[in-house]
């Protein structure tokens, strides 16, 4: 998988680069020419970004690149130290093969903060916090209409390449209108997410409601399908970074995307102040519900003053 934004232009290292633990051991055990092979790795995770795919194919091209009489089972064994002592995060390497971590992941957010970039599409993203900061910081609130229109509702307007056709999207309002403080774009991304999660899992001919209403002082959303639904067990995991439904009610990562969808559906909710569950039944459907509280941009600004003087 190639990385959909462009590295740093510079190599970000602490002046103790050198002076860490890890890196004394590893010049301890293969002398000096380690550092370097170290420093070189990184180059290349941050002129891709923040991470590489890596194994054997890699090893061997990286090895004749840099050259300086390096061995590949002499970079196997680099690499399988700095995973081992956390250089890098071993668990994503062992499940996708890719050599990342939260300090490098970290630097690069710091050094891309005012690029335009849809962070709902990066993949491998190791810390909720930062995702959750990130978001935060592009968070573009006004008071605006929170109902989604026809149109927007429409099976037409995601994208569905080898997914289903449903028989029908429908839209239901009890109400015309509901103002209130939300990023729209933020919001539009979510409800595109859910109806493409429920076209999705639909069969042909299937059916999608939309419901909106309100519920004393919260707009509640829900996205429903007559689809081939989850089991029990399933929903407890289904916010969770790198989960997918398969047709047989179990996780897996064979259904294309990054598997990231839902876990930055609920970032985006959580940031607007509001929850998001899921009700479902296998072989009978599937209900998204979210909720979000009823207030104006004037409303949170209040709050914030409120809040920085005591």
């Amino acid at each position: 998988m190639n990385m959909i934004n462009k590295g740093i232009p510079y190599f970000p290292t602490p002046a103790n680069f050198f002076d860490e633990e890890v890196m004394e051991l590893l010049e301890a055990k293969f002398g000096v020419l380690a550092s370097y092979i170290v420093m070189r790795l990184l180059c290349k995770i941050y002129k891709e970004g923040y991470y590489i795919s890596w194994g054997k194919e890699q090893n061997l091209i990286f090895v004749r690149k840099v050259g300086g009489g390096i061995k590949e089972d002499m970079m196997e064994k680099i690499v399988d130290l700095l995973l081992e002592k956390g250089f890098f995060h071993k668990e994503t390497y062992e499940k996708y093969g890719i050599l990342t971590s939260e300090q490098i992941q970290r630097v690069w957010f710091e050094a891309t903060t005012r690029r335009k970039i849809d962070f709902s599409q990066l993949p491998y993203l190791l810390e909720a916090k930062q995702r959750k900061r990130i978001h935060k910081d592009e968070l573009n609130k006004e008071n605006a209409n929170i109902f989604p229109t026809q149109e927007e509702v429409s099976s037409e307007n995601a994208d569905f390449s080898r997914q289903t056709k449903p028989k029908e999207t429908k839209l239901n309002t009890e109400e015309e209108e509901i103002i209130t403080a939300i990023d729209k774009l933020k919001i539009e991304r979510v409800i595109l997410n859910l109806l493409s999660n429920a076209i999705k899992f639909t069969n042909d001919g299937g059916n999608i409601m939309v419901l909106v209403k309100r519920e004393t002082n919260n707009v509640v959303i829900e996205i429903s399908d007559d689809g081939i639904g989850m089991k029990e067990e399933m929903k407890e995991h289904v916010f969770e970074k790198f989960k997918r439904a398969d047709f047989n009610g179990g996780l897996n990562r064979q259904n294309e995307g990054s598997g990231l969808g839902l876990f930055i559906v609920k970032g985006l909710i959580d940031l607007h102040n509001g929850n998001i569950d899921v009700k479902s039944k296998l072989n009978e459907g599937t209900t998204f519900i979210i909720t979000l509280p009823i207030r104006t941009v004037a409303d949170e600004e209040e709050e914030k003053l409120i809040g920085d003087s005591s």
